[in-house]
């Protein structure tokens, strides 16, 4: 075949255009990357964005709640909680106490414990930052699940692009909601914090893991974080049954080919229920009691009106409360409305999982996390507590804001014809609802806060709120005695008593406020009452030691201590006053012992205030100055009233076989290093220390120091008495106590 010039012409110059187009494809290429990674940067900064905001929201909401002070349960597991005094000693901390406390049986919680007290002892303030902070991750947390699942292409096709707004909105909400304070401001309520936190690190992890390339590292992430939510707090129990049903309803076809493919990740998760078993208290254990028969069902029954008024909270979060007490409904038709009410939901969740799953997921959530406290499982101290509703709220939360932005979005769509303009008009108005609602919620928080701010504003709100509430009025009871308002205390113990004869912590703290004012009769009276309705309450037998004590009758009180100790090896205060009562009989080798073991115990982790006051000034303590000096004396971990008390007595005894020089430096340089060296009566003990072993000269050198110090802290006759010690030390003689002064320092601590 031949061609002509002008045929070729045009071959050559198609064949050029058609490569030069072929280009054009390889040249969107190389833009399509940098649109994307343009897209990439937006969105991680639109995600960071949203992180500052949801922290700086916490953080607003509950500025104001970080200095209130051991409240309530608080006492028990934190100040009086042996465990958690060396974190170092790690299987102490994981072994919380088995009597009752809120962190019994979970060792996550008692760990998280020794740490706050690690890093700053027994100071209230880092316990609530650690609180807050677990909030804010949790938020944090929340925040990504629901951005996620809101991403998944079918969700994403009927809400619009709007995946990272309405998470920022769900989460802010939740974490500034008022409902969530009594978990976050009330310190040992972070066994609610801690296991809401694990349980949805837990299901992050599995959501993670659906489209990683490191799927078993996923796995493992999301197995420890179960793991550490059953060590926290029983609402974990349901967590692996969510993650299941999450997968099956947003990520997978059937259950079939979830364990097909993701098996491993399940037996890891049902593993951990095995954890759980081995930590659950069965019997009467604890604050939670399994398998109690009528006593459970009546408690369920009770429970269809606790969880109406939790759904209430969340709407209209007033009034909050911070102890309902405990009750059961025995009225059927009190009962009848709320039943209705909740199981119509029930059936309503029920009907949803099958034509609605996406909504019946929010339902099963509500309920699943709310069953362990809220059905068959009575919790003996509280029927109702608005801590259970603290990962509830999440799921609440969530409904509603999707459903305010579906009905916005369709009326909106009816009335604004042009898309840009609906969608300009859209983002105006839900953010300002939004903001409405955050900033209303805050401001409710932070109003809520202030209750906490003392432990006497937090029980007067409880009282007002619930004038029926017997421990309210015995809680407000112990801050009036903290105050001083011995008369108003008992007042309030009257009516506790009242209001439920048969309640033992009345009747012991009354008895601890007539003994405070001397009166030892009424005292051992109302000891008496606690200790026949409870035979086991440590506290009444210390106390009743106590009371016999200062009536003289050291034999009866030695047994009333003796019994305290048998019931708790690990009781200080107990041991402390026995050795008191020892040296009052002259029986200085078992008080020896006694403040051995109380100084081996650490006695300022376990001891109240006010009774190491009483003990110090039964010691010979000036009791100006140890009520002056108590913030100052009892530093981190040891007691150096004790230490200075017993080194004395191994320093200056009459008796040579009770005398032990060696140990009585060890002693009284603890002490002083732990006062400062700035106490002139502890100084003086260690002068006396050192001139038992026969250091003559430091001897001198620390009792010119402790001379000076108690002249110019105005103790003239505590000056004179280590003036004339001091002579003996440049004599080279120890100094001895007189026969029949029982070797306890005189009251020369007293100013003059």
């Amino acid at each position: 075949m031949v061609t002509s010039s002008n045929d070729s012409s045009i071959a050559v110059w198609s064949l050029h255009m058609s490569a030069k187009i072929s280009k054009l494809p390889a040249q969107q290429d190389k833009s399509a990357p940098r649109a994307e990674q343009s897209k990439g940067r937006f969105r991680r900064l639109r995600i960071l964005a949203a992180g500052v905001v949801i922290i700086a929201a916490g953080l607003g909401a509950y500025h104001n709640g970080l200095q209130g002070p051991f409240i309530f349960d608080d006492i028990q597991s934190i100040p009086e909680n042996p465990t958690i005094q060396r974190v170092w000693g790690i299987w102490d901390a994981l072994s919380p106490p088995n009597d009752g406390q809120a962190v019994q049986r979970r060792p996550v919680v008692n760990l998280s414990l020794a740490i706050n007290y690690w890093l700053g002892g027994l100071e209230p303030g880092g316990y609530h930052i650690f609180n807050l902070s677990v909030h804010i991750l949790t938020g944090l947390v929340l925040f990504g699940i629901v951005r996620r699942t809101l991403a998944l292409a079918d969700i994403r096709q009927r809400l619009g692009n709007s995946s990272t707004e309405l998470s920022l909105a769900i989460a802010l909400i939740w974490v500034v909601h008022p409902l969530a304070s009594e978990a976050v401001t009330y310190v040992i309520q972070r066994t609610e914090l801690l296991a809401g936190l694990f349980y949805l690190l837990c299901l992050y992890c599995a959501i993670r893991s659906a489209g990683s390339g490191r799927k078993v590292w996923w796995y493992a992430a999301a197995t420890v974080s179960c793991g550490l939510g059953m060590g926290s707090k029983e609402v974990m129990i349901s967590a692996p049954l969510i993650i299941l049903v999450y997968e099956r309803i947003f990520l997978s076809r059937s259950f079939k080919d979830i364990f097909r493919r993701r098996w491993l990740l399940y037996i890891g998760l049902a593993a951990t229920w095995g954890l759980l078993a081995a930590l659950i208290p069965h019997g009467g254990e604890g604050t939670a009691v399994f398998g109690q028969g009528t006593m459970s069902l009546a408690y369920a029954l009770t429970q269809f009106e606790s969880i109406s008024t939790y759904l209430g909270l969340c709407f209209w979060p007033s009034p909050l409360i911070l102890d309902y007490g405990y009750f059961e409904s025995s009225s059927l038709w009190r009962i009848l409305p709320y039943a209705i009410f909740i199981i119509s939901l029930l059936w309503a969740t029920a009907w949803a999982l099958r034509y609605r799953p996406r909504i019946g997921f929010l339902g099963l959530c509500f309920f699943c996390i709310l069953a362990p406290s809220s059905s068959f499982v009575p919790l003996l101290r509280q029927t109702t507590a608005e801590k259970r509703m603290y990962l509830p709220l999440a799921a609440v939360v969530v409904a509603v804001v999707v459903c305010i932005y579906s009905v916005g979005k369709y009326i909106l769509g009816r009335l604004v014809s042009s898309n840009s303009r609906r969608r300009a008009l859209g983002t105006v108005l839900g953010w300002a609802l939004v903001g409405i609602v955050v900033v209303t919620l805050g401001s409710l928080t932070i109003k809520r806060n202030c209750d906490y701010q003392t432990e006497f504003s937090i029980w007067d709100d409880t009282v007002g709120k619930r004038p029926d509430n017997y421990r309210a009025y015995a809680s407000r009871g112990v801050a009036h005695f903290k105050k001083g308002r011995r008369e108003l205390a008992i007042r309030d113990f009257d009516r506790a008593i009242k209001l439920n004869p048969s309640y033992p912590l009345a009747y012991n703290n009354r008895g601890f406020a007539y003994d405070s004012m001397g009166e030892h009769e009424r005292a051992i009276r109302d000891f008496d009452k606690t200790i026949n309705l409870n035979p086991n309450f440590v506290e009444a037998h210390a106390n009743r030691g106590l009371a016999y004590s200062r009536m003289g009758e050291q034999e009866r009180a030695i047994r009333n201590f003796d019994r305290a100790i048998g019931l708790n090896p690990r009781h200080a205060l107990a041991y402390n006053n026995r050795a008191i009562a020892y040296l009052l009989e002259g029986r200085y080798e078992q008080a020896i012992l006694d403040f051995e073991e109380v100084i081996e115990l650490g006695p300022s982790r376990a001891l109240k205030q006010k009774n190491i006051t009483q003990a110090l000034i039964r010691l010979g303590w000036g009791e100006e100055d140890v009520r002056h000096d108590w913030r100052r004396l009892e530093l981190r971990g040891d007691w150096p009233k004790v230490l200075s008390s017993l080194a004395w007595i191994l320093a200056s005894h009459e008796d040579a076989e009770i005398r032990d020089g060696a140990q009585a430096v060890r002693l009284g340089e603890r002490a002083c290093q732990l006062t400062g060296y700035k106490v002139p009566e502890v100084l003086d003990t260690l002068a006396a220390a050192y001139a038992e072993v026969g250091q003559f000269k430091q001897a001198v050198k620390i009792a010119q120091r402790a001379g000076k110090l108690a002249r110019k802290a105005g103790m003239k006759r505590l000056a004179e008495d280590i003036q004339a010690r001091m002579e003996l030390y440049k004599a080279k003689q120890a100094y001895r106590e007189l026969p029949g002064s029982g070797g306890v320092k005189g009251p020369q601590a007293k100013k003059d």
